[in-house]
């Protein structure tokens, strides 16, 4: 089911769209924030945006753990993407918990990429593996 609400905002209407699976809401998004759950209806991930860039996310772990908190310059065009990818680490960790990244600082390995932040930024060599067993060496 795919639906749409209003709400308002400074006066204004301001549409929300929301989807829904056996009266679970699934996602919601509108123009400054985007919003996914997990069936079991913990939060899975939540998209603020501003001027059509992503500026902060926070995904979480099936089981309600925090996963990973980044800023990104990742420029968008109506939810496409056309422009350059930067993203800053703030926060990652592990299923279990097992902290990995904090306040910029620390090692990553999640989502087939691994390596080293400090301040937010990758430093060193990096590896990303894809799916199909290709391994890409960054600097």
């Amino acid at each position: 089911n795919i639906g749409s609400e209003g709400i308002y905002k400074n006066d204004t209407i301001t549409s929300i769209t929301g989807y829904y699976e056996n009266g679970i809401k699934q996602y919601i998004k509108n123009d400054s924030l985007e919003v996914e759950w997990y069936n079991n209806g913990l939060m899975k991930k939540e998209t603020k945006f501003l001027d059509n860039q992503i500026k902060f996310v926070r995904c979480w772990w099936e089981n309600g753990k925090l996963q990973v908190v980044y800023n990104s310059s990742e420029l968008w065009e109506d939810r496409i993407l056309y422009g350059a990818i930067e993203v800053r680490v703030i926060f990652a960790a592990k299923e279990n918990g097992d902290v990995m990244v904090d306040k910029g600082t620390g090692y990553f390995e999640l989502w087939g990429e691994k390596g080293y932040y400090k301040d937010t930024l990758k430093v060193g060599r990096w590896k990303q593996e894809f799916s199909d067993g290709t391994i890409v060496e960054k600097k």
